[in-house]
Formats: structure tokens, C-alpha cells, sequence
């Protein structure tokens, strides 16, 4: 049997890491200090409002389609924002394939994964979760790890950098026509080395 060393370094902590709030924003945190491999930056995909250029910190407004707009035929709607984790100065593809991020959150995850009750001064009736590449369709050869299930995928050409592509999505839960306001959420992540 295989066996995996595991060295797990949480990178940010926050009493609340998911509150609701009136600006609207999509802070996420994380860095790797273990090994070469370093974030490069989290980047918001230029078709969902972001730069596309690499930054530490992304507050990010959701875009007006990322609001569950209810109405009296809607029941269940959903949004999503997708981002990446751009990893660089690898050494090589070996390494960059043992790099693992595990997005934590606080909040009340149900059996699904989702996160649900963020906060209490605000809705109880949206569920929040993080798909990884492989759930949301991008190509394999785009990152090299599927957090859901546990299985790599094969890695870009260049073994310089690697995007690890993420979906942040948001969906009502109580099947009741409604119109959300902005949304704040504050993601962080550990990163294993396996």
C-alpha cells in the first residue's frame, strides 16, 4: 500500500470566512509554503467580470447573472463564478502534481458538500459550493487534480505553471421566487503535499 506523507498548512484564518454583505465581493486567500511551488495568484475568468490577470487577493462583485433572481415560475436557481489557482516556479510536473488545495469554509456543510446557514444575521435558504475542474467540464490537461474524487489528471506542456480551475456557485434552496443581493464570500484553503 501506498504510503502518503502529509503535511497540511493552513494559510488564513477568519472568524467568519462567510458572512452575507451589502458591497458584494469574492475574497479568496491561500498560499503554498511548502515545497517550490508557489500561488502565482487566484484569478477570476475575464467572461465572469475578472482581469484574468493573477492577483493574492480577488474581490470580486458578482456578476448581475450570479444573482438568484427569482420569479413565479422559478423555483431552484443557481449562479456560479468560475476562478482558477494559478500555481508557478514549479521544478517539475512531478511536484506539481502533488500539490492538493482543500477550500475550507465556515458554515454548515450538508451531505452534498454544499454550504448552507452561512451566517445568521443572514438568509438561511442558499446552499453554496466549490466544484473542481473535472465536475464543471474543463479540459484534463488544464489541471492535474480533482479534489472530489481524489484522482490527477494529466498536467499542462509546461511544467512552469499550473491553473487549477475552480466554480464557486450559489443556489436557492426553499423553491421561493426571490432576488438576492450582492453576496460576500471569503474562501481559504489548505494545500497538502502527498
Amino acid at each position: 500500500m501506498l504510503s502518503v506523507i502529509r503535511i497540511t498548512v493552513m494559510v488564513f484564518t477568519l472568524l467568519s470566512a462567510a458572512v452575507w454583505a451589502t458591497d458584494g465581493s469574492l475574497n479568496i486567500e491561500g498560499h503554498i509554503i511548502n515545497g517550490t511551488c508557489k500561488v502565482e495568484g487566484v484569478v477570476i475568468d475575464p467572461d465572469e467580470g475578472g482581469s484574468g490577470v493573477p492577483s493574492p487577493n480577488i474581490d470580486f462583485e458578482f456578476a448581475s447573472n450570479v444573482f438568484i433572481d427569482g420569479d413565479t415560475q422559478s423555483t431552484n436557481q443557481t449562479g456560479d463564478v468560475r476562478f482558477f489557482i494559478r500555481l508557478a516556479h514549479c521544478q517539475a510536473t512531478a511536484e506539481m502534481q502533488n500539490v492538493r488545495p482543500r477550500f475550507l469554509t465556515s458554515g454548515t456543510l450538508d451531505s452534498g458538500g454544499r454550504l448552507i446557514n452561512m451566517d445568521k444575521n443572514g438568509p438561511q435558504n442558499f446552499s453554496m459550493y466549490i466544484y473542481s475542474n473535472q465536475d464543471v467540464g474543463y479540459p484534463a490537461d488544464m489541471i492535474g487534480f480533482n479534489q472530489s474524487t481524489g484522482k490527477s489528471y494529466p498536467l499542462p506542456l509546461s511544467p512552469e505553471k499550473m491553473d487549477m480551475h475552480y466554480i464557486f456557485r450559489i443556489w436557492k434552496t426553499d423553491g421561493q421566487p426571490t432576488k438576492v443581493g450582492p453576496i460576500l464570500g471569503i474562501i481559504s484553503y489548505e494545500v497538502e503535499y502527498f
